[in-house]
C-alpha cells in the first residue's frame, strides 16, 4: 500500500464517520492516523476532524484545545490572551493596514509552506469561536492578518480580514474603515477563488 493513499482513505473514512454520527469509530480512525503518520503537517486534517467531533457533542473547550494543538505542532502557538491585549494588537493593526499599499497586500507571494496547511486549521477556530468564544475569534481573527503580513499570502487569509472589518465596525464603529477592509478582503477571495469552500464561506 502506499502511505499517501492509506493516509487520505483513513481521513476520509474518519470525515464520514463524523458525518454519519459515529463519533467513537470516527475518534478511533484519528488515533491510528496520529499514530502513523510520518509528519505534523499529514495530521492537520485529523485534528480537525477530531475538534468537530467534540464541537458537535458540544464541548467548545476539547474542541478548541484539539485547534490549538494542531497550530502549536505546526509552529504557531495561540497563547491566552485578554480584550486589552487584543485591543492593543487591533489598533497596531489598524495603522499598519493604513500605511501599507493594498496592491502589495494583494500581490503577496507564499514563501512558507506551512500556511497552506496552518489556512484551514486557523479557518476552523475562527469559525468555531465565532459562535462560543469571542475573545478567541477576536484573537484567531488577527493571528490570520498578522500571518499574511509577516510570512506570506494562503487560501484563507482574506477570511481574518473579513472579520477584522467586522470587529472594526461592530466594537469600534469604524464603518468607513471596516467597509474598506471588507473590500480587500473580497479582492483577497477573488485572488484565491481556487479554494471554493473558503471563497464560499467570504462571499456569505
Amino acid at each position: 500500500a502506499y502511505y499517501q493513499e492509506t493516509l487520505t482513505l483513513y481521513t476520509r473514512t474518519a470525515e464520514n464517520s463524523w458525518y454519519l454520527g459515529f463519533f467513537d469509530r470516527s475518534l478511533s480512525l484519528v488515533r491510528e492516523i496520529f499514530a502513523n503518520t510520518h509528519s505534523t503537517i499529514d495530521t492537520a486534517p485529523a485534528w480537525i476532524i477530531k475538534s468537530r467531533v467534540y464541537a458537535i457533542q458540544g464541548d467548545s473547550q476539547r474542541a478548541f484545545k484539539a485547534l490549538k494543538k494542531c497550530l502549536a505542532g505546526l509552529g504557531l502557538e495561540i497563547p491566552d490572551t485578554s480584550y486589552s491585549a487584543c485591543d492593543q494588537e487591533f489598533h497596531s493593526l489598524c495603522q499598519l493596514l493604513k500605511t501599507t499599499d493594498r496592491e502589495e497586500l494583494l500581490s503577496r507571494s507564499c514563501t512558507d509552506s506551512t500556511l497552506d496547511v496552518m489556512g484551514p486549521v486557523l479557518v476552523e477556530l475562527v469559525s468555531a469561536a465565532f459562535w462560543t468564544d469571542s475573545l478567541l475569534f477576536y484573537q484567531a481573527s488577527m493571528i490570520i492578518i498578522r500571518l499574511h503580513i509577516d510570512r506570506g499570502a494562503f487560501p484563507q487569509c482574506g477570511l481574518g480580514y473579513l472579520h477584522f472589518a467586522s470587529i472594526s465596525v461592530g466594537r469600534f464603529d469604524m464603518t468607513e474603515f471596516g467597509c474598506e477592509i471588507g473590500d480587500l478582503a473580497k479582492r483577497l477571495f477573488d485572488v484565491h477563488a481556487s479554494d471554493a469552500y473558503t471563497l464560499g464561506r467570504g462571499q456569505t
